[in-house]
C-alpha cells in the first residue's frame, strides 16, 4: 500500500512539472514563445541528444579500431603464410 501512495505522489508531481513547464513556455496569450533560430535554447538545454551524440562518436572510434586492428591482423596472417609457402616450396 504504501508504494502505491509513493507512487501516485510521485505522478502528481510529474504531472504539475510538465504543467508548469507547459505554461512557462507560453507568453500568455497561450501561443509559444520563440526559441531562437532553429530552437537552440532548447537543444543547449537538452542533453539526452548530447549523450547519444558521444555514444555515437565513441561508438564509430572503437569500430574504426577494431577495423584497423583486423586488418593488421590480417596483413600479418597473409605475410606468415606467404613466408611459409615460400619456405615449403623453397625445399622441393
Amino acid at each position: 500500500m504504501r508504494r502505491a501512495e509513493m507512487r501516485r505522489a510521485e505522478m502528481r508531481r510529474a504531472q504539475r512539472r510538465r504543467e508548469q513547464g507547459s505554461r512557462a513556455q507560453s507568453a500568455g496569450d497561450g501561443l509559444p514563445r520563440p526559441r531562437g533560430p532553429f530552437g537552440a535554447r532548447r537543444f543547449r538545454a537538452d542533453e539526452d541528444g548530447l549523450t547519444t551524440v558521444e555514444y555515437i562518436i565513441i561508438l564509430v572510434l572503437i569500430a574504426t579500431t577494431g577495423i584497423a586492428m583486423w586488418r593488421q591482423f590480417g596483413e600479418q596472417v597473409e605475410f606468415q603464410i606467404r613466408s611459409a609457402t615460400t619456405e615449403i616450396n623453397s625445399l622441393n
